[in-house]
């Protein structure tokens, strides 16, 4: 796949674009730097069905699913239907999984450090406080975003936590997945993309 890779200084606007091939291997995913936003979008997953169809799509470029958080090597932290867990990165490079990952390389070490204790003690909390809010699906389906939950998160409300604490102007409130890779278009630096086709 062909993708563009921008300086983080310029303005959306101004970006000088310079062409690569942004395809990386499994080998490559496994020994990624983290923390890096990873969007997924498995095109035959029952869970995925329901998502798309609640938001009306149909698989298209720049249209994703599942958003994850690679916070040490080859783990992620997703927030599955039955709750936010740590799982193999290469669990998703299963199938028809499709990635695409985001980062900016000078987050400062202090923004880091917050990003993943916040991240551990997600992880770490009791099973009730890990639970996926399905009410929020609902929302997205009724053209209601804001109908979610109290204390639960949809996959995208936790990955939108963790880029609150890694970047303070991020802004959008009850994102989608796709929602948050538009913004991380403007804002941040695209480290690759995981097509099994390829």
């Amino acid at each position: 796949m062909i993708g563009y890779l921008y300086k983080i200084s310029e303005k959306p606007t101004d970006l000088a674009r310079r062409v690569v091939d942004d395809h990386k291997t499994r080998r490559e995913w496994i020994a990624a730097p983290w923390p890096l936003i990873v969007l997924s979008d498995n095109t035959f997953s029952l869970l995925g069905w329901a998502i798309r169809h609640a938001q009306r799509r149909q698989h298209q470029a720049g249209y994703y699913q599942h958003v994850m958080v690679l916070f040490r090597r080859g783990t992620v932290a997703s927030q599955e239907f039955s709750g936010l867990t740590r799982l193999p990165l290469s669990q998703y490079m299963q199938g028809s999984h499709r990635l695409k990952a985001w980062h900016n390389p000078d987050w400062p070490s202090f923004r880091v450090a917050a990003a993943l204790r916040y991240i551990r003690r997600r992880l770490d909390a009791p099973w009730y406080r890990r639970l996926y809010d399905p009410l929020s699906i609902l929302g997205q389906w009724l053209g209601l975003p804001w109908l979610q939950c109290p204390g639960l998160n949809n996959c995208s409300e936790f990955a939108a936590e963790v880029l609150r604490i890694l970047e303070p102007e991020f802004d959008l409130k009850n994102p989608t997945p796709s929602q948050i890779n538009s913004w991380c278009q403007k804002h941040l630096v695209l480290w690759g993309r995981y097509d099994p086709e390829r």
